[in-house]
């Protein structure tokens, strides 16, 4: 994952991210496969809410507890690519707002299409008792399917890794710049390429940044609570609250008062989840 991570453009990473979606899309037919062979078996029906599944599972229509607000961020968090997309847009071939929405719809889609696989047929399969984590509930070591998809789920998240580490090491590059740059410099200076950091530098922060990463998810193993608090926080703030705020900074006075409202909206809505996602997925791990 170093190697990947210290490479100076995100371009490079293509090869290794189609890798990624690969084990990503045998992930999930693994998942459905054994959802088909051993999931849901409607021969016995519990209440209107719930049916019952083989070999005592249980699977409820509808869940309604304070657990919605530590879901609700997981979602966010799963599609909120907004760091990428500078990057992504600077080494384009031809970079173009229209080429750059084609390509996120076409990501965001493809998204939407495995989560929603895997999470209906994970859930089909081991009902009220699936783990945040799904591949926990995977206990048959013998199966090499289930073997080659935990492979694949590692090779995913390394090749991964290093889409998050480059736009990260970027922003540090451009804060350093703004913090130490003298107010009236910053209108006639450009912020230094991050392709000519002098590597000792570039290292350091890639390794820095590696590091925190490791020792976070040593103290920190259940992925459900970190996705779940970065979703309350940095989601919140970054797709709801920013966007909002910005628009009404930056409105021309011709938009429709429509757009103005939904903009608050939008930012109340990221207030709110801010503060009960946060206080809920506190609430529940401490």
């Amino acid at each position: 994952m170093i190697p990947l991570s210290l490479l100076r453009r995100i371009s490079f990473l293509a090869h290794t991210s189609l890798v990624a979606v690969a084990c990503m899309l045998y992930l999930t037919g693994m998942v459905v496969a054994h959802a088909i062979t051993h999931g849901w078996d409607d021969s016995e029906r519990g209440n209107i809410n719930a049916v019952d599944l083989s070999h005592g599972r249980r699977l409820a229509y509808f869940n309604i507890s304070p657990q919605i607000f530590v879901a609700l961020p997981i979602i966010g968090f799963a599609f909120a690519s907004h760091v990428q997309v500078p990057t992504v847009y600077e080494e384009m071939r031809k970079p173009t707002g229209r080429r750059m929405m084609f390509v996120a719809w076409l990501a965001l889609i493809t998204c939407a299409v495995v989560y929603l696989t895997v999470g209906i047929f994970g859930y089909i399969t081991f009902g009220l008792s699936v783990d945040g984590n799904v591949f926990n509930n995977f206990v048959d070591e013998d199966n090499p399917y289930v073997g080659v998809a935990k492979l694949g789920l590692a090779i995913t998240l390394m090749f991964s890794s290093p889409l998050f580490v480059h736009p990260m090491r970027e922003n540090i590059v451009h804060l350093h710049y703004l913090v130490t740059t003298p107010r009236e410099a910053l209108a006639v200076t450009k912020p230094p390429l991050v392709e000519a950091m002098a590597w000792p530098i570039h290292a350091s922060i890639t390794i820095g940044l590696l590091g925190t990463t490791a020792f976070l998810g040593v103290l920190i193993p259940n992925v459900e609570v970190v996705l779940s608090f970065a979703g309350a926080v940095i989601v919140s703030i970054l797709v709801y609250i920013l966007p909002a705020a910005f628009y009404l900074g930056l409105r021309p006075a011709t938009d429709p008062v429509w757009r103005k409202h939904a903009a608050t909206a939008l930012g109340l809505w990221g207030c709110v989840m801010l503060v009960v996602g946060t206080a809920v997925v506190i609430t529940e791990n401490v």
